[in-house]
């Protein structure tokens, strides 16, 4: 669950967006019956996302969600669209869509190297709630502020019980 579309792209099969608890609705995205519907590959759905914009690179002008569709089915692939663009679509220097592509398309072979560099530490409350009341804009309701204090307890009482061990 999400509100980040680049969850698909980058490998997520089924992704939830727009969950609402008051209406108890939600909508599903399947990335299989998208590139179904869609009649296209998984990298032409990749390229089809780099078009319309992504976090690895900008975006051509004029081209957006339709065009982008509309280029990749004509065209297959990035490389074959950039040879046949209109002169009111500029292509940014920085449009580095191999890379954007690569990025998309890893398949983390060497995650083990990773997860010795990842480490998760338990979450620090009274500084995030400090944060949150220094910085944010609105209020964190109170049912929020009660569910936070009672994982930050649970996780002293962790803390506490692990060293006792």
């Amino acid at each position: 669950m999400s509100e980040d579309m680049d969850i698909l792209p980058n490998g997520g099969k089924k992704f939830i967006r727009n969950f609402n608890s008051s209406k108890n609705t939600i909508t599903e995205y399947d990335l299989d019956i998208i590139l179904e519907k869609m009649a296209i590959t998984y990298e032409q759905f990749i390229d089809i996302c780099i078009l319309c914009g992504c976090d690895y690179c900008p975006k051509i002008t004029g081209i957006g969600p339709i065009n982008a569709y509309k280029l990749i089915k004509k065209h297959k692939d990035i490389e074959t669209l950039l040879g046949n663009l209109k002169p009111k679509n500029k292509v940014p220097e920085d449009f580095e869509y191999e890379k954007a592509r690569h990025l998309f398309l890893c398949d983390y072979d060497e995650i083990e190297c990773l997860t010795e560099q990842m480490v998760l530490k338990p979450a620090n409350f009274e500084k995030l709630n400090k944060f949150m009341n220094d910085y944010m804009v609105h209020k964190i309701n109170d049912k929020t502020m009660k569910q936070m204090m009672k994982l930050l307890e649970w996780q002293k009482e962790e803390e506490l019980h692990n060293s006792t061990e």
